[in-house]
């Protein structure tokens, strides 16, 4: 018969067992979202395309892709407020941190063509999200609607590209063809991974919940987000270090568009997703207040310099600390 000292110890093993998996279902994903972007980009310049399509597509769709498994993974669990949450909170960091924190080493470009078009989508995008969540549901038919306009943004960036209508500018070149297969085997990689740590993420992820006592709708927006704009983050501050922050800008919206249109589309398609009440208090409406940040940039044609970025982390700070008490 087990004593008091012996079933603590079991405890303690438990919880050290659900942390570490945690952390690794974390590194798988991040370790996805790496190979993912390094594979899709480096396709992506074999073909000739742009950096700011690449971050706007390629990159973006790759670095979204966490998002995807890891909302899907929930869905599936009947966990909708890490589903929905973990959208929301990325789409949320993805601003604030992903574009806040390269522009604290190098200015962000944000008079480029197509980024005001595609920040106009990404606000039409949050825009549209708000009467589903306010319905308490994303259902199969929402899900189809936006599924359907991720198919239209596809397309317009194709037809954009083709086009000519994007200043190719930075002087990309092709990356040649020798290294296609290894890209390719790197998505593979990053397909077998992802899927793998978000199971980890979600799961464990609800566990710390309970463990601290916080909600699973604060775990999704808040730790869980941060964990699945891993891949973002790591993607700009290489594009930081490499002075190509047209890539930087073009995954941030890029992403906040994949999110919305592609992640919740696709997932309420396999899966409707139930909006918690929670969302419709404060995390929503922040987020569609963070989708117009960027625009008094456009408009004004003035970059994203260090005290823009500082701005930005510290409101995101200040989001976390409201979130949390």
């Amino acid at each position: 018969m087990c004593n008091r000292s012996t079933l603590h110890h079991r405890g303690r093993i438990v919880t050290e067992m659900v942390y570490l998996l945690f952390i690794g279902g974390l590194a798988l994903l991040l370790f996805g979202g790496d190979q993912l972007v390094r594979g899709g980009a480096r396709i992506a310049e074999t073909l000739g395309v742009p950096h700011i399509i690449v971050g706007l597509s390629v990159v973006a769709f790759a670095t979204s892709a966490p998002e995807f498994f890891t909302s899907l993974s929930a869905a599936l669990e009947g966990r909708g407020e890490i589903a929905i949450g973990n959208v929301i909170g990325s789409n949320i960091a993805n601003i604030l941190i992903v574009l806040g924190l390269p522009a604290l080493f190098c200015s962000v470009p944000s008079n480029r063509p197509m980024v005001l078009t595609n920040t106009n989508i990404m606000i039409f995008a949050s825009l549209l999200l708000v009467p589903m969540c306010l319905y308490g549901e994303i259902s199969r038919i929402f899900g189809a609607v936006l599924f359907a306009c991720a198919f239209g943004v596809v397309v317009y960036w194709i037809d954009a590209a083709r086009r000519g209508r994007v200043d190719n500018a930075d002087g990309e070149t092709s990356a040649g063809r020798n290294g296609f297969l290894l890209s390719a085997l790197q998505i593979l990689v990053a397909v077998a991974a992802m899927p793998l740590g978000a199971g980890l993420l979600v799961e464990n992820g609800a566990a710390v919940a309970r463990h601290w006592g916080v909600s699973e709708a604060v775990i999704g927006v808040s730790l869980i987000a941060v964990g699945t704009s891993l891949p973002e983050i790591a993607a700009m501050t290489l594009a930081a270090m490499r002075k190509q922050m047209e890539l930087a800008i073009g995954n941030a919206i890029g992403s906040n568009i994949f999110n919305i249109f592609f992640v919740l589309g696709s997932v309420a398609l396999i899966q409707p997703i139930e909006v918690a009440s929670h969302f419709l208090g404060f995390d929503l409406w922040v987020m569609l207040a963070v989708s117009f940040v960027l625009l008094p940039f456009l408009l004004g044609g003035r970059d994203i310099g260090k005290i823009a970025g500082g701005v930005f982390l510290l409101c995101y700070a200040g989001f976390i600390f409201v979130l949390t008490t």
